[in-house]
């Protein structure tokens, strides 16, 4: 007999677990404050199609990874064009004109010094390995996240948290795309044969 039984997450099965939870959690809340403050700045500079601005080899990797997740199996979302970014990627963006802006508002130089800073920790993290031998890594990632939140403001910071852009899984897509078809399907015999053009 086989048993099923997930195992449990109790913090501390992994010497560095807690640390690395903890660290994963504010780079979560970190890149999604990056990206929607991103998202905000650049429609607001350039309108409803503002991803035609990403340069051009942002915008193909986008594209192609969003492809990769067409596989109905994972019910995945179309996410806003920023979140198929790396985190590397995220930071070039930031350093060019389209992205400025943003990182000004966050500090600047200084703060794109210290989000360089905390790549070696996020890697170390996103590899399974320790955020840091003693606690320098976590105490970057903390100091980056306590500085982003008093440069946008507590409130701010939250509501950009609060509301990712990470579009509608396919069965919520579906609800909303049927009774529009259905209306379609009723007004469809009502448009005439021929439509006049000059």
């Amino acid at each position: 007999m086989t048993s099923s039984v997930r195992p449990s997450l109790v913090l501390e099965t992994v010497p560095f677990e807690r640390e690395n939870v903890e660290a994963y959690a504010l780079l979560l809340r970190i890149e999604i404050v990056l990206r929607e403050c991103l998202r905000v700045s650049l429609e607001s500079e350039y309108g409803a199609y503002w991803q035609k601005r990403l340069p051009g080899e942002l915008l193909r990797k986008i594209k192609q990874s969003q492809a990769e997740e067409s596989r109905p199996q994972f019910n995945f979302v179309r996410l806003g064009p920023l979140y198929y970014l790396t985190f590397g990627e995220l930071f070039i963006l930031l350093q060019q004109r389209s992205g400025r802006s943003v990182a000004e508002k966050l500090g600047g130089d200084c703060f794109l010094k210290q989000l360089e800073n905390i790549f070696a920790p996020r890697n170390a993290l996103c590899h399974s390995r320790p955020v840091s031998s003693s606690s320098v890594g976590l105490k970057a990632i903390e100091t980056l996240y306590a500085e982003m939140e008093t440069a946008l403001t507590p409130e701010r910071f939250a509501r950009l948290m609060g509301k990712p852009d990470t579009g509608l899984a396919q069965d919520e897509a579906i609800k909303a795309f049927v009774p529009a078809l259905r209306r379609v399907l009723r007004d469809l015999p009502d448009l005439p044969c021929g439509i006049p053009t000059s």
